[in-house]
């Protein structure tokens, strides 16, 4: 049963009154286990890796583009940055091959193109990136894209959904506490 939580040295504190279910033990038999400290931690965990297997179904690409700390919560369950290996592998030789297609156009292009400077080097950056990623790859580590900056990876449900229901919870807690005191 959920106690009230306390304010206690500026953190909230929640406390909780375990009563088993079901019958009383016999005579002689021990008292039910209380859950462990950390039951809470390692659901809410547990919560984000569905979360991730989810959305890596369809988009293991995506994901193997991201920030490596990201990679690692979506990853680490299923085997690390080897879970990862193909769809980095693919990303990176399709930034490199469209890199490669742009450079292609640049010496042949007119001189005057004010755009040239701008695809010739986001046209290297894409080789860059490629080689960066297909070594770590190959090296056993994740490989996130130089141009990760510029995707979601906050707002991806998987690092959304748990959070935000603690954040809820926390909330919840909180306006309790302004009630009663």
């Amino acid at each position: 049963m959920l106690e009230p939580p306390v304010l206690d040295r500026g953190r909230l504190v929640y406390s909780y009154r375990l009563e088993p279910l079901g019958d009383a033990p016999a005579p002689g038999e021990p008292p039910p286990a209380a859950p462990p400290a950390t039951a809470y931690a390692e659901e809410v965990l547990g919560e984000v890796r569905r979360e991730w297997d989810g959305f890596n179904e369809g988009f293991p690409w995506l994901t193997c583009m991201l920030a490596a700390d990201v990679q690692a919560r979506a990853f680490e369950h299923r085997g690390g940055p080897s879970a990862a290996n193909r769809a980095s592998l693919a990303t990176a030789a399709a930034c490199g091959v469209f890199g490669l297609y742009l450079l292609s156009f640049l010496p042949g292009g007119p001189a005057a193109d004010p755009l040239a400077p701008f695809v010739g080097g986001l046209a290297v950056a894409l080789v860059v990136d490629a080689v960066r990623r297909i070594r770590a790859t190959r090296q056993g580590r994740y490989a996130p894209s130089l141009f990760r900056f510029v995707l979601p990876s906050g707002s991806l449900r998987p690092e959304r959904v748990a959070y935000h229901a603690h954040r809820d919870a926390e909330r919840a807690a909180l306006a309790t506490l302004d009630r009663v005191g």
